[in-house]
């Protein structure tokens, strides 16, 4: 089983959620089995390998680069993994119309544990790193913004907007920073003109930044 259209299961399913394409038994439903398909995936990845020591092993460096990177690979696809079922579990954080579904299980809080442990796995000087954006938005959105972590994953992201340029990055780091880390946001339009009944201000809490990147139209599950 492939993550990465699990992935992209995943975020079709929250776009046909919010837009009341689908009604909230089928959203509960389809979540389940998409989290049953990526805790499967996960099960799938192979274990990370040991790194040959070179005082006795003399192919060590050579051969110690390529298992470097292939760890980096496998922590990169459990990251990935991880992020979309925080993303699945946040999703209907606040919605009355779910309560009354079984819910999940898992607690995302137990999943952002290992999130962080998957983030910090992958090195920055690997390819797999390249992937990363998607995870440690998430990692972040589940950062309270005074805490060691929120810190450690603004570190990651500056560091991986300095080595790609990409505008993507630039703007999950903005929403981070202007949205997410300052206990919710506001939708306000100009006051010259009125507001129509669903341009209402609003305010989100922390939880529901899946709701709030998903109004911003903020899409990183594939980046």
């Amino acid at each position: 089983m492939h993550i990465l259209p699990m992935i992209g299961a995943a975020a079709s399913l929250v776009d046909d959620f919010f837009q009341t394409a689908i009604t909230p038994e089928h959203f509960v439903s389809s979540r389940c089995y998409v989290l049953e398909k990526l805790e499967s995936a996960c099960r799938d990845l192979p274990p990370p390998q040991q790194q040959p020591d070179p005082e006795t092993d003399p192919s060590a460096p050579s051969t110690s680069l390529k298992i470097r990177d292939a760890n980096a690979c496998i922590a990169a696809a459990l990251a990935h993994s991880l992020a979309t079922q925080i993303f699945l579990l946040r999703a209907d954080e606040g919605d009355s119309s779910t309560v009354r579904a079984e819910r999940p299980t898992k607690h995302p809080l137990a999943l952002v544990e290992q999130l962080s442990e998957a983030v910090a796995a992958v090195p920055l000087d690997t390819h797999a790193a390249t992937m990363m954006v998607w995870p440690a938005f998430v990692l972040g959105c589940e950062s309270m913004a005074v805490s060691a972590r929120r810190y450690e994953v603004e570190a990651l992201f500056e560091k991986i907007v300095d080595k790609q340029k990409l505008l993507n990055i630039s703007v999950a780091l903005k929403m981070l920073r202007e949205n997410v880390w300052t206990g919710g946001v506001a939708y306000i339009v100009s006051p010259a003109r009125s507001l129509s009944p669903a341009e209402e201000p609003c305010r989100y809490t922390q939880n529901q930044w899946v709701k709030m990147c998903w109004k911003e139209r903020l899409q990183l599950c594939s980046a």
